[in-house]
């Protein structure tokens, strides 16, 4: 989908209808930053098990680690697996509620394009109803509003999606090793 086709289509929204689709930008730019954020605790998770020093190299964390419980190895690596998996269920219901929410914008939007459709074609004058069999007018509210909320909407909203995650996760990576991801665009 070209710029310009986009542009028509966000035409064709109404005030609420870009209210909606602006906060879903919203939703799905944290849904990104938890998608980074799983990824960057992968980094972690390797030195708070490869690490045999991991208690003497951050004393900031034993001291956070006595007030649960005697600061061995065993049980910092114990709750660091464990408030891993609590952030990675975290990520995982907030993903789940972003899918929800995209799911939401797209009947919401075969729904009300539905009704202006069908609002179209009922103020229609009586010579049109006569001229154009009622098939195609119920198959153009039903079946065509849905093909397009399928194969326009919705791909565009995964694909958007999916493009900030990329765009996200690049960033990171920039953060993190700016030579690195540079050696490897260049491949």
């Amino acid at each position: 989908m070209n710029y310009a086709n986009f542009q028509r289509l966000w035409k064709l929204f109404s005030q609420k209808q870009k209210l909606l689709a602006i906060r879903l930008f919203f939703v799905l730019v944290i849904g990104m930053s938890m998608e980074i954020l799983g990824i960057a605790l992968i980094i972690p998770a390797f030195t708070l098990i490869l690490q045999e020093d991991i208690l003497d190299s951050y004393p900031l964390l034993l001291n956070f680690l006595t007030m649960f419980s005697e600061p061995t190895r065993e049980n910092f690596v114990v709750l660091g697996i464990a408030l891993m998996i609590f952030i990675f269920v975290l990520k995982n219901i907030y993903l789940a509620f972003q899918y929800w929410m995209q799911a939401g914008f797209s009947l919401r939007i075969l729904k009300e394009f539905s009704h202006k459709l069908l609002d179209i074609y009922l103020n229609h004058e009586y010579k049109f109803h006569i001229k154009h069999n009622s098939a195609f007018l119920l198959r153009n509210i039903t079946n065509e509003i849905e093909l397009m909320s399928a194969s326009v909407i919705t791909p565009m909203i995964n694909l958007f999606a999916e493009v900030l995650v990329v765009i996200g996760i690049m960033g990171f990576l920039f953060y993190l090793e700016p030579l690195g991801l540079a050696g490897v665009s260049l491949v």
